[in-house]
C-alpha cells in the first residue's frame, strides 16, 4: 500500500484477513479499505469500512474513511442523486463518524453538497435548507475556500 501498489495490496490484505483474522489489526483494516478508496472503488471501500467498523469503532482514521466512503457513494454524485431520505441518512452517518471540525473530514463538504442539491430542486426546500444550515457551527468551519 505504501508504495502505491493498491491492487496488489488488496490481495495481500484479503489473504491476511482470511488466514490470520485474529491478528488482523485496526491499521490493517484501515489500510485494506484505503486501497479501495485509492482505486476509486468506493462501494467496496464502504463495505470494507462497514465490516471493520463493527470490530474497531474507536479507530479515528477508519471512522473518517468510512465517512468519506459514504460521501462518495451517496452524496458526491453529479447526476442521479438519491432521494432526500437517503441523503439525510448519509449526512447523519457522516456527522456521527466524522463530525464537523474533524481535520480532513467531509461533514461540511457533504452538508453543502446536499444544501446545493436542495436549493436547485423546484421548488427549493427552504425549510430543510435552513434546518441543515442551523446545524452548522460557524466556528468549526474552515476559513479557507
Amino acid at each position: 500500500r505504501k508504495s502505491g501498489e493498491y491492487a496488489g495490496a488488496l490481495s495481500v490484505y484479503e489473504g491476511l484477513e482470511n488466514s490470520h483474522a485474529d491478528q488482523f489489526s485496526e491499521w490493517d483494516a484501515w489500510s485494506f479499505a484505503y486501497c479501495y478508496r485509492a482505486l476509486k472503488q468506493y462501494e467496496e471501500c464502504l463495505n470494507t469500512c462497514r465490516r471493520f467498523y463493527a470490530r474497531f469503532p474507536g479507530h479515528e482514521l477508519l471512522r473518517q474513511l468510512y465517512a468519506w466512503a459514504i460521501y462518495y457513494t451517496q452524496i458526491a454524485r453529479e447526476n442521479n442523486m438519491p432521494p432526500y431520505a437517503t441523503l439525510k441518512k448519509a449526512l447523519d452517518g457522516i456527522w456521527q463518524l466524522s463530525p464537523p471540525g474533524t481535520p480532513y473530514g467531509c461533514a461540511e463538504r457533504a452538508m453543502f453538497k446536499v444544501i446545493k442539491h436542495l436549493s436547485v430542486k423546484m421548488p427549493p426546500d427552504w425549510e430543510e435548507i435552513d434546518r441543515l444550515l442551523n446545524k452548522m457551527e460557524p466556528g468549526k468551519l474552515s476559513a479557507e475556500t
